[in-house]
């Protein structure tokens, strides 16, 4: 067989390339699909993993936004020096998701160290990244965070139609908590551009959704500025009936400052100075500076109004005093995060001085590795002209194959082993999740005084199954049309395969011997008849 030069060419770039490829750490993977729906889990991961500088430059990169995704969904605050390595791979990259979401959190961190300017910057590349994506639930995210950049700017009109596009974008995605904070964040724009109504209308249409789901937080929050309302509106009955129905459900105490402020600013259009006094002193005890201070100035006001000007003076200074701590704080917050950014700054222009270095490196690297790749080439091409060796070349190839073979096969099943130590330990975390669930309890409980399940128990165990184990009874459903009491049955089988029949017969209260003839009809209805594997371990890999 005659080869030509341009062929072996060819062919040994294309072998250069695949060397070149990596595959994502499957950790990486595991916590990409948990990060939108279980950030707390997708935290956990991460933080328990040891030494991620170790990871490729890819994976490291993968590794920072991931941590930083999580952090932020879990209300936590993200270093710039994750930043710094998401920005350096993910900015000049093809990735637009990565992209987009780079430019997100970059722009988050700039909005919080009062860089306005460089945050709308950041918001409008991630939108232009993700222009061509369906990665909804991001845009109407970054929409949603470009609002409320405009909002704390007093730009209400362009904060406006930033939340109306990120609840557009929501809607897509067909999330309800989704589309609960975008009608939030509009009718919060329309309160602050004096529109009462039209803020009603949409928090009321947010309530709509919140009594589908158990979404006390934001609720609270609902309810209050709902009071706050009608309290601008002049209905002070209905403004009082929704800031005690915000209060009732506040579990945090501490939170609840904001809270009897409004309660207390509607008694005192109520003229009830008693009741607003009442409540303005309790704000002071949930410990947050600016809800206090704008406690002391309304208790200033009622004092004053009643002409006891020695009271009011007191409050009047105490208003003063925490306002004037409230400047101190906010300038030295303010000094230290511009601090924070001129080091960022500093060490991305190092970064970026360094990476055109290396990226020129890199260029002689691969014009050297080249010119290596077309010497070896054209040495191969003379060599096979050499027809008295050719014997030889092909005996040499042949063994070199056999190496291959048999390193590929010790490569599979250690990639073998490997998977399986995965899914066991994928298996033990989702069990340790499963062990906290109100259905495990069940079990336990059942096993041991033993008492039978009934319906209530039996889909109550399906289900917490179904969300924690891939959809086990779904699937199980849907390729063996099998009974839902058959369907927890196997539940057990792979959860618990330790429990003997008895076991099992007090479960069920019915007798060993129809526990031996259920396991037979299930396996003969999944299995066949005619197959010699055991049920047990057949649902153990499934």
């Amino acid at each position: 067989m005659k080869f030509k030069p341009c062929i072996i060419l060819l062919f040994t770039v294309f072998i250069f390339a695949s060397c070149l490829q990596k595959k994502q750490n499957s950790t990486l993977l595991r916590v990409e699909s948990l990060v939108e729906e279980y950030p707390d889990s997708a935290l956990y991961i991460l933080q328990n993993i040891d030494n991620p500088q170790s990871f490729s430059k890819a994976d490291y990169a993968d590794y920072s936004l991931l941590m930083i995704q999580a952090l932020d969904k879990n209300y936590l605050i993200y270093s710039d020096t994750l930043l710094r390595v998401a920005s350096d791979s993910f900015l000049k990259g093809d990735n637009p998701i990565k992209k987009a979401k780079t430019y997100f959190y970059l722009g988050c961190f700039n909005k919080n160290t009062y860089y306005t300017k460089e945050a709308q910057e950041c918001f409008l590349k991630a939108l232009d990244a993700a222009k061509n994506t369906n990665e909804y639930r991001l845009i109407g995210l970054i929409y949603n965070r470009l609002g409320n950049l405009y909002r704390v700017q007093q730009m209400y009109g362009e904060a406006l139609e930033a939340h109306k596009k990120s609840y557009n974008y929501f809607i897509r995605v067909n999330q309800i908590k989704a589309e609960i904070a975008g009608l939030y964040e509009i009718g919060r724009d329309f309160s602050d551009m004096g529109k009462n109504d039209s803020a009603l209308a949409y928090y009321q249409k947010a309530l709509v959704f919140i009594e589908k789901i158990d979404y006390k937080d934001i609720k609270s929050s609902i309810l209050n500025d709902i009071a706050i309302t009608y309290r601008n509106l002049g209905q002070l009955d209905l403004a009082l009936e929704y800031v005690n129905r915000s209060i009732l459900l506040e579990d945090v105490k501490t939170e609840l400052a904001y809270n009897y402020l409004v309660k207390g600013r509607i008694f005192i259009k109520l003229q009830q100075y008693d009741s607003a006094h009442f409540y303005l002193d309790k704000v002071q005890e949930g410990n947050k500076i600016v809800s206090t201070s704008s406690s002391y100035k309304e208790l200033y006001k009622i004092e004053k109004t009643l002409k006891n000007y020695s009271k009011a003076v007191k409050y009047s200074d105490l208003y003063f005093s925490l306002e004037d701590s409230l400047n101190k704080i906010m300038q030295a917050s303010t000094l230290t995060t511009i601090e924070k950014r001129y080091q960022y700054d500093l060490i991305k222009t190092k970064n970026d001085e360094l990476l055109s270095s290396l990226q020129k490196k890199e260029i002689l690297l691969y014009q050297t590795l080249l010119g290596l790749i077309l010497f070896i080439c054209t040495s191969i091409w003379l060599y096979r002209r050499l027809k008295r060796i050719k014997d030889k070349v092909i005996q040499e190839k042949n063994l070199t194959l056999e190496q291959q073979e048999k390193l590929l096969e010790e490569n599979n099943n250690r990639i073998t082993q490997e998977i399986k130590q995965i899914q066991l330990k994928d298996f033990q975390f989702r069990f340790k999740l499963f062990s906290e669930t109100s259905a495990y309890k069940i079990i336990i409980t059942n096993m041991r005084t033993k008492t039978p399940f009934d319906k209530k128990d039996e889909e109550q165990i399906i289900d917490t199954i179904d969300k924690l184990f891939n959809k086990l009874a779904s699937r199980l459903y849907e390729n063996y049309k099998i009974s839902t009491t058959n369907i927890c049955f196997c539940c057990l089988l792979k959860l618990f395969p330790e429990y003997t029949t008895e076991q099992l017969a007090c479960l069920y209260n019915v007798t060993t011997r129809a526990i031996e003839q259920r396991k037979y009809r299930i396996k003969k209805t999944i299995l066949g008849e005619d197959n010699t594997s055991d049920l047990v371990s057949f649902l153990k890999d499934y």
